[in-house]
């Protein structure tokens, strides 16, 4: 099954939830996803696993969220990284009532959605990708 590994950061003005950053897994097949928390070190979060498998309702649409929603919030993501013009807002996505801003993804994702992965993160990413897979 294919799955779209999406990183994202969680939105917020409460000081102890600011830099909470998450590895969102989306499953192509059945629209369910999931999110998990990695550890941060001196943070005080434990991680693991932060929202089930399920299949979630984007506010966007009332319906199940898409890829292609996924897929607008990682370009939108991709053009603020290049320091191109894009809207506020346009790279994030919520979920159950929480804000989530987009700043990166694995190779498969960038792939699947026909994009390239923005300079500044080229030379970093096989480690973090390395890294995913052993948390998922």
């Amino acid at each position: 099954d294919k799955m779209l590994h999406i990183r994202i950061e969680l939105v917020t003005s409460v000081p102890q939830e600011i830099g909470r950053r998450f590895d969102l897994a989306y499953q192509l097949s059945d629209q369910s996803l999931a999110l998990f928390e990695p550890v941060q070190r001196n943070t005080g979060i434990q991680g693991g696993k932060f929202l089930e498998r399920g299949i979630y309702q984007s506010a966007v649409t009332g319906v199940a969220i898409h890829e292609d929603e996924l897929g607008a919030a990682l370009r939108a993501a991709v053009a603020r990284l290049n320091h191109a013009a894009f809207s506020a807002g346009d790279d994030e996505i919520e979920i159950l009532r929480r804000r989530f801003r987009v700043y990166n993804a694995d190779d498969f994702t960038f792939e699947f959605f026909g994009l390239q992965r923005p300079e500044a993160q080229a030379v970093t990413n096989s480690r973090i990708d390395g890294i995913f897979k052993m948390i998922v």
